[in-house]
C-alpha cells in the first residue's frame, strides 16, 4: 500500500526511480530492491513503467490529449521513450492502441 501511494503521488515526476522509492521507504537501495522483488516478483523499475503506461492508457481513453502531452503527464522523459516502452508493455504503439478503441 505504501509503495502504491508513493508511486501515485510521484509518477509524473522524472525523479521517481528505485533510489527515490528506497529513500521514501527509509531503506537502502539494495535492501529495498531485494524486498520489492521478493514481494512483488517484478523489478521496481518495471513496476513504475507499467504504472505510468496504465496512467497513459487512461489518458488515451479520455481522448483529450495528444501523445506528447500524454507522455509528459505520465512521467516519461520523452515521447520517443514513451512510445518504445508503451510498445514493449502492451505490444502495440500508442497510436495503434488509440485506433483500436
Amino acid at each position: 500500500k505504501r509503495i502504491s501511494a508513493i508511486v501515485e503521488t510521484a509518477y509524473q515526476s522524472p525523479e521517481l526511480n528505485v533510489n527515490f522509492m528506497a529513500k521514501k521507504m527509509n531503506m537502502s537501495r539494495t535492501s529495498f530492491y531485494r524486498k520489492f522483488m521478493s514481494v512483488m516478483d517484478i523489478s521496481p523499475k518495471d513496476f513504475i513503467t507499467k504504472y505510468r503506461i496504465n496512467k497513459s492508457i487512461e489518458l488515451i481513453k479520455s481522448g483529450n490529449n495528444n501523445f506528447g502531452e500524454i507522455s509528459y503527464l505520465s512521467g516519461f522523459g520523452s515521447q520517443s521513450n514513451y512510445t518504445v516502452l508503451f510498445k514493449k508493455v502492451t505490444g502495440v504503439t500508442p497510436s495503434q492502441y488509440k485506433n483500436s478503441l
